[in-house]
């Protein structure tokens, strides 16, 4: 319960920074959306840079697992706001060369990079991304996904 009270306080306040920045100027170009990263470790960078404090913090305080829980608060920011769903910048682009077209996939990767860079852990990307399409291919089968390692 108390985890479900935390993810549900982050997508509160990523609701409103993302009210807040709706009334700014759009961005003059597409790639300033997303900080202009070409890679998924400058997305992550970017992303972690850009966040406010309290934030961070309030994602911080989540378990790797309950991540998820942040899909449709501070994963639809992301997805919306850096255009991954338009496909057209060099950071939708890496993660198509590693395997993922999903813009799910792309936010949740960034999100738990952000997590695993606030722990002090190593991410492997190419991992994520890996896992995230076998999930993908046994949901699909009507199988139970696989843990992720």
């Amino acid at each position: 319960m108390r985890t479900l009270l935390a993810a549900l306080a982050l997508s509160v306040s990523l609701g409103t920074a993302a009210s807040a920045q709706d009334t700014d100027t759009e961005p003059a170009t597409f790639s300033e959306r997303s900080c202009g990263a070409a890679t998924i470790e400058e997305g992550v960078a970017c992303l972690a840079a850009t966040l406010r404090p309290e934030t961070v913090a309030e994602l911080a305080a989540l378990s790797y697992q309950d991540l998820a829980l942040t899909h449709f608060g501070l994963g639809m920011y992301v997805r919306n706001q850096w255009g991954l769903w338009d496909g057209r910048s060099a950071l939708v682009q890496a993660f198509r060369e590693g395997g993922s077209s999903s813009p799910d996939d792309m936010s949740g990767v960034l999100i738990s990079g952000v997590w695993l860079m606030h722990h002090g852990c190593e991410a492997d990307f190419e991992a994520q991304l890996q896992w995230r399409r076998e999930a993908a291919l046994a949901t699909e089968a009507g199988q139970e996904a696989p843990s992720f390692p």
